[in-house]
């Protein structure tokens, strides 16, 4: 605001004339009374303006007003002035400073005082103090403003009910003789509808318009009767007799019907005035549950679901709670620990308190029969007990879960509660998928007798294995015996020139020497010829480890090199370069070639072609897999002994057994891979293909 001039005149010709005025009297007046001359200095100040600003007659009289009290006017005081020459009266508020150095709101009215001449003599200022005023009016603002914003802004819905029809209804009823309002409303319901239809709507809020509405408010204020169905009468009745029985406010759920005809399911709250006598005005909120009840109806449903998924399905299922196991994860987290895996190697104590950090909440029957126990109740507590035996395979479930996978799978071994050892396809499932933080959902497939199933079937083709090996070698009886004469009939040869040349005299040390080292040879010849022989003719349970197929190739080739001398055929090695390593038996992929390498050679013998060629070769397949292909250039497979080609006992050999590829099919299998036949194109002869995986086979691990 501007600052009042203090010397600003009303005029040239003024020339006040001194007409005091009488002091008690102004004393008598409540409000303060203020006289000013046209210099607006002071000529009387009564005991109301010494109140109000705390400045003494004696001090003031005389003095510029606008030098005590600080103006701050309503508007500019050039105005104010003009306002005053004009007409003779101003009115408005001043913002004035007291004594003590605090402001006030005054309102204020300037009058003219002019003699009878009409010539302007002063200015006699009456004011009050209505700062409380302002301040409750401000104060009223705010709460206004407050509610508005409520009243728009809140995702509840209002109304602003006129409930005084509804009132004078009511009271009629009392004094009709009525003296139980729900009684008489329960057994009366068209008198509930009738006060429905007296009740108005005076505004509703913007929310309430999404909610019943059609985005037209006006349509919401033509009464409440459309929104208010049957069902919910008697809440209605409720908050009357709430109203009458002198509640605060009233609340309960009530379904609520929209203009467009949708069914809501609502949280109705109503609040009273304290004197329903002097008000009828009501707010009541409305907070929309429809999507809220039918989220968790379908929540309850999808649990009920999983209660039912969970007991009665015919699988072992444990429900796990990791809180404690995921705090001391975190923990090495934060440690930056970078290795985790390793960590736990070489610290397995760490691996324990994970153990015991994790605990069974929820067990289905299945899993209580699976695991032998007697009760759910078994089962409470760390899963320590059941994991002993299975530490390596635990350790990689919790680094699955550290790195944050989905799931992991494993099999592996339990202990029962009675103490035996079962075999269980183990399956989990981590959070979030499971719906809960650090909640696990397992489950157990018993594998035990399948297992033992397996091994005894391994055991079973390892026998035939066996046999089929010992076939194969007496088919070769001639070659082997070949094969072991020619380096015997070197030694003895070079024996023989040894002790000659020890004869002479002085015996010739070099000549005996170089026989010596020719002599050692040929034993180291006939020593691995033997240990070819003997590695076919062992029986021995399967031995995985990491092989080279080229190596394994070369070495069966080598086995049967007078065989296939012996019989005409021409062998040729195209071996890849760069090959994986492969897990596996080296023994039973030597004898898978060395069978298909004799059906080669003895198809092409039966044909009677020339030349007589095997083509051995090895490559990269894709995904990793090593490709292994025996290929001969005889008459090929007849097209309808495809479907039996590897079917056991099944043989188009005059002496054959009928095991050879049934075996070679087992033992492929048995390492992960796959074996198929196929003819050559043009009736060119017949080709084995082999493919290998280049990882352990059998492997179950697997995260997700």
């Amino acid at each position: 605001m501007s600052t009042p001039d203090s010397k600003a005149p009303l005029g040239d010709n003024a020339q006040p004339a001194a007409t005091e005025p009488d002091i008690d009297a102004l004393d008598l007046v409540e409000e303060s009374v203020a006289v000013f001359g046209l210099d607006l200095r002071i000529t009387a100040w009564n005991a109301g303006a010494e109140r109000l600003y705390g400045w003494t007659r004696e001090e003031v009289i005389g003095g510029d007003i606008q030098s005590f009290v600080k103006c701050s006017p309503s508007e500019p005081l050039t105005k104010i002035l003009s306002d005053v020459r004009e007409k003779g009266i101003w009115r408005g508020e001043f913002l004035r400073r007291t004594k003590n150095g605090g402001f006030i709101s005054v309102s204020t009215k300037w009058s003219l005082r002019r003699d009878g001449s009409g010539a302007m003599l002063d200015i006699v200022e009456t004011s009050r103090d209505v700062t409380e005023l302002r301040r409750t009016e401000e104060s009223l603002d705010r709460v206004q403003y407050q509610y508005q914003n409520l009243f728009q802004a809140s995702v509840a819905c209002f109304w602003e009910l006129e409930f005084s029809d509804v009132r004078a209804m009511v009271r009629d009823l009392m004094a009709s003789g009525v003296e139980d309002l729900r009684q008489y409303f329960l057994t009366h319901p068209d008198f509930v509808r009738q006060m429905i239809r007296a009740t108005r709507i005076v505004d509703v809020n913007d929310q309430c318009v999404a909610t019943f509405g059609n985005g037209d408010r006006s349509d919401l204020l033509e009464g409440l009767d459309p929104f208010w169905p049957d069902e919910s009468l008697d809440v209605f009745a409720g908050s009357v007799v709430a109203a009458f029985e002198g509640s605060a406010h009233y609340s309960a759920e009530v379904a609520f019907r929209t203009l467009d005809g949708r069914r809501l399911e609502t949280i109705f709250t109503v609040s009273y005035p304290r004197r329903l006598s002097s008000s009828a005005r009501l707010l009541v909120g409305i907070l929309d549950l429809t999507d809220a009840k039918r989220a968790k109806a379908e929540s309850e449903a999808t649990e009920r679901r999983h209660q039912n998924f969970f007991h009665f399905l015919p699988v072992p299922l444990l429900r796990l709670d990791g809180s404690k196991a995921v705090e001391i994860v975190n923990r090495f987290k934060k440690q930056g620990i970078g290795d985790f895996r390793q960590h736990l190697k070489d610290h397995p104590d760490v691996l324990i308190d994970i153990m015991e950090g994790q605990q069974i909440v929820e067990v289905n029957q299945r899993a209580v029969e699976v695991l032998r126990g007697r009760s759910v109740e078994e089962f409470q507590g760390s899963i320590k007990r059941y994991w002993m035996e299975s530490l390596d395979a635990y350790r990689e479930v919790v680094f699955a879960r550290y790195e944050g996978k989905r799931g992991y799978e494993a099999l592996l071994k339990l202990v029962a509660h009675d103490g035996t050892l079962l075999d269980v396809l183990f399956f989990a499932a981590f959070a979030p998928v499971t719906g809960a933080e650090n909640v696990s959902l397992v489950g157990l497939i018993d594998v035990t007798d399948r297992v033992k199933a397996q091994e005894m079937l391994a055991h079973v083709q390892a026998e035939m294995a066996h046999a089929a090996r010992v076939s194969v070698l007496g088919e070769l009886t001639a070659s082997i015996a070949h094969e072991v004469n020619q380096p015997l009939t070197a030694i003895a040869t070079n024996t023989e020139a040894s002790l000659l040349w020890l004869g002479h005299s002085p015996p010739n040390l070099d000549e005996i020497r170089d026989l010596s080292n020719r002599t050692a040879a040929e034993v180291q010849r006939a020593a691995d010829i033997i240990n070819r022989i003997r590695s076919m003719a062992l029986r021995a349970s399967p031995q995985y480890k990491s092989v080279n197929v080229n190596h394994i190739v070369e070495e069966a080739m080598l086995f049967l090199r007078h065989e296939l001398q012996r019989n005409e055929v021409v062998s040729s090695l195209r071996l890849g370069d760069d090959l994986p390593s492969l897990r596996g038996d080296p023994v039973q992929l030597q004898q898978v070639i060395v069978n298909l390498a004799v059906n080669a050679m003895q198809a092409m013998v039966q044909s009677e072609r020339r030349p007589r060629e095997i083509l051995v070769t090895t490559s990269v397949a894709e995904d990793d897999y090593v490709r292994l292909d025996v290929a001969d250039n005889g008459v090929g497979i007849s097209e309808n002994i495809f479907a039996r080609l590897f079917e056991s006992f099944f043989t188009t050999k005059a002496n054959g057994m009928g095991i050879g590829l049934p075996i070679c099919r087992s033992i492929i299998e048995a390492h992960g891979g796959e074996i198929r036949a196929a003819n050559k194109a043009g009736n060119a002869g017949a080709c084995f293909t082999v493919l290998l995986p280049s990882r352990e086979p059998g492997a179950v691990l697997r995260s997700a």
